[in-house]
């Protein structure tokens, strides 16, 4: 469990590690969750999500699919 107040990097470190854990591990599946799916949208797949791909692993190519809500990485996961 992490600690922290608002806008202290939780959710980044959460979502790069999870990112991490689906490019060492071909065609896993993973799920990042919240309380409300329109917050899910809103702060992870905004925001959050692209920001990690940019920063932390870029020339990573990654789709998203905005109809079934997945991202998917070039190993399938």
């Amino acid at each position: 469990m992490l600690f922290g107040g608002s806008r202290s990097g939780k959710t980044f470190l959460l979502v790069r590690n999870v990112v991490m854990r689906a490019l060492k591990a071909p065609k896993s599946r993973h799920a990042i969750l919240r309380f409300r799916f329109n917050h899910v949208k809103a702060s992870i797949v905004a925001d959050t999500f692209p920001k990690v791909m940019d920063l932390c692993f870029k020339g990573v190519r990654w789709d998203l699919n905005k109809t079934e809500w997945f991202a998917e990485l070039p190993n399938g996961s």
